[in-house]
């Protein structure tokens, strides 16, 4: 392993690594490292990225890299190419720090494009050379297009199965929700559980639920997803997500700890197991903890967080029944894993100290929380003798 500290680079960009030893040039490897050129802005975010050609759109932008702190609208510039007659303003400044701000710009409504989308592209920044902008684009939807307003949650694991919430402006109230497709990807799609209209004439709004379809690996990925909407006697109707939708590579379940942590080779023993990250459960069949290799039967499970979709991955606690009573049961630590039977590949193993162990009642034993040293514990210091009392049974 060799550590070094980077030389400055004049400019952002990759550069060549080069190591070799020192009594040699043929000895050598390569690598590239990747520099950021700190002295170019670039947008973190903007959203939404769609709005009605008939109104003014709010756009909430992250700009990093402005060198200086704005406290003033004036202090940024706004403009606007590839529509004539579109002049952006910026409204109010969020926060601002020689790192990020954080603004609000005013996109106004296109009457020249009432009839068909378009989309304008947005430069913002400070000064007048031009070294301290980026770009953003919007896109403009024709007047009284299905759009969507709103859609949460924004961020799922590749496990999918959670309810997302969409609102939609503009759906014919004829629309129910057997006629919707949410399309995430071209392979990846969702029915419409539920549609509730509300309101009427600009006023209405449509509210859709739908699952978040399980991706098939557990590669992360960004996606623009849209709805579609085919229903006899109306036009085929298509709605794209005013946002990105991300899904995550999901995290592997975790061991948080096991009460109690041993028990007797020729009984039952339940145990109580904490475990994080695990995968949403639909029921005890679900949960897979085996103790030595032999699967322990799950009696009970609870979730820590009871507020969250119990589709969630997410913290819980199972019971489990110990497998005793046979003869290739015998005392000591054994390897303690556990899984969602749906994905193994996510399996938990305890670390040692949380490894279950059995005893036999026929062989001496110190019991459970019998050794006392320093701090009413099992602790010893570091530089005097401590007394340790040891309980057996």
């Amino acid at each position: 392993l060799v550590t070094f500290k980077t030389p400055a680079y004049s400019t952002g960009g990759a550069a060549a690594v080069l190591i070799r030893g020192a009594g040699g040039a043929s000895n050598a490897g390569t690598a590239t490292f990747t520099y950021i050129d700190v002295s170019v802005a670039a947008i973190t975010y903007n959203d939404p990225k769609q709005g009605p050609s008939e109104e003014a759109t709010e756009v909430s932008v992250g700009i990093a890299n402005l060198g200086q702190i704005i406290t003033s609208t004036a202090s940024l510039t706004v403009s606007a190419t590839g529509l004539t007659g579109v002049v952006p303003t910026v409204a109010r400044i969020q926060a601002s720090s020689l790192i990020l701000t954080s603004c609000v710009v005013s996109i106004p409504a296109s009457l020249a494009y009432l009839q068909a989308d378009a989309t304008v592209t947005i430069t913002l920044g400070v000064g007048s050379s031009g070294t301290k902008v980026a770009q953003f684009t919007f896109k403009y939807l024709k007047a009284g297009a299905a759009r969507i307003d709103d859609f949460s949650p924004a961020v799922s694991y590749t496990d999918g199965g959670l309810k997302m919430t969409l609102t939609v402006a503009n759906l014919p109230s004829t629309i129910i929700a057997a006629d919707l497709t949410v399309y995430f990807s071209a392979t990846l799609t969702s029915s419409a559980t539920t549609l509730t209209h509300s309101g009427s004439g600009t006023s209405a709004v449509a509210t859709i639920e739908c699952l978040i379809p399980k991706k098939s690996d557990a590669v992360a990925v960004v996606l623009t997803p849209y709805v579609r909407i085919v229903k006899s006697g109306i036009d085929d109707i298509s709605a794209t997500f005013p946002a990105s939708f991300e899904y995550q590579a999901p995290p592997d379940i975790a061991f948080a700890s096991l009460l109690p942590a041993r028990g007797p080779i020729d009984a039952i023993t339940e145990v109580s197991v904490k475990l994080y990250f695990f995968p949403g459960v639909a029921d005890n069949t679900d949960i897979v903890i085996t103790l030595g290799g032999t699967e322990a039967e799950v009696v009970g499970y609870f979730q820590v967080d009871p507020s969250l979709d119990p589709k969630a991955v997410q913290t819980i606690v199972a019971t489990v029944k110990a497998p005793c009573c046979t003869d290739a049961i015998l005392p000591g630590k054994v390897s303690t894993l556990a899984w969602h039977r749906n994905f193994p590949i996510r399996a938990a193993v305890a670390p040692s100290g949380l490894q279950y162990q059995y005893y036999s009642n026929d062989l001496p034993r110190v019991v459970e929380n019998g050794v006392i040293g320093a701090n009413s514990g099992a602790y010893a210091a570091q530089y005097s003798s401590t007394a340790v009392s040891v309980s057996m049974a």
